[in-house]
């Protein structure tokens, strides 16, 4: 099992929150199917969100865009690296460093990915891709695939 897929397939931790993460987001849509209660502005969420004591209204209203913001993430299943758990985000970090730019580039072209997203530290090179876009240290890089 040397591919990425099959570790990622393999490893129950990742596995293990990922389907987790699923679930919540299937039991969210489903309360607000069967119950009409909103996964993010729940009542006792409406009900802080209209506390005027000491910006708890404030605190609230934040929070609730915070919730809004993960939740969609979820519903388009993207996921905020910075948000993954220290574990599972070491873990991935121990699939990717280790492959060089040259294998991330051949796994795209396997996938017919379009894009790769690295540390700029582990792959500041990707052959046949170009850089879109860099924050923090993350760069997203286009494969172009005539060149793979």
């Amino acid at each position: 099992m040397d591919t990425v897929s099959d570790q990622l397939a393999a490893d129950t931790a990742i596995l293990t929150y990922l389907h987790a993460a699923a679930m919540e987001s299937l039991l969210a849509e489903r309360l607000d199917q069967a119950a009409s209660i909103d996964p993010v502005l729940t009542p006792l969420w409406q009900e802080l969100v209209a506390a005027q004591v000491g910006g708890t209204g404030d605190s609230a209203m934040q929070a609730v865009a915070a919730l809004s913001r993960f939740f969609h993430a979820l519903s388009r299943m993207q996921h905020p690296l910075d948000e993954l758990p220290a574990e599972i985000e070491e873990k991935l970090d121990g699939l990717f460093l280790p492959r060089t730019g040259e294998e991330l580039g051949a796994i795209a072209a396997k996938y017919n990915a379009t894009h790769i997203v690295t540390r700029q530290d582990w792959h500041p090179e990707i052959p046949g891709s170009t850089v879109v876009d860099q924050q923090e240290g993350w760069v997203l890089w286009a494969v172009n695939r005539d060149s793979n």
